[in-house]
């Protein structure tokens, strides 16, 4: 990153330079600029995949015990899951953060 330019930068639009580039980091103030948002925590999407995973499996025929054991959660947990309406998540976003290729998506 181009360090002269960077240090003209306000704080937080420093950081998210310094994560996304200088210029990812203007278009994100020009888009964004003025406004406050929310980005989830990185565990918040790794529980969405999970659960997606675990529908995917269920509607391919493996029972709710087995899925339970596999994902370290009760039985009652995976039915909570099944039972869930949630937005399915597009196969990209899933393989990013099963496949740990978003930064800090691993431990």
């Amino acid at each position: 990153m181009d360090e002269p330019l960077l240090r003209y930068l306000p704080g937080e639009l420093r950081r998210i330079a310094d994560v996304v580039g200088l210029e990812g980091a203007v278009r994100i103030a020009a888009v964004f600029g003025g406004n406050v948002i929310y980005v989830p925590a990185l565990e918040e999407l790794q529980r969405l995949a999970r659960d997606e995973s675990i529908r995917r499996q269920f509607r391919s025929g493996v029972i709710a015990r087995t899925l339970a054991e596999r994902f370290g959660l009760t039985e009652r947990s995976i039915w909570r899951v099944l039972n869930r309406p949630v937005p399915r998540l597009k196969e990209e976003l899933i393989s990013l953060i099963e496949n740990g290729s978003i930064p800090g998506a691993t431990d």
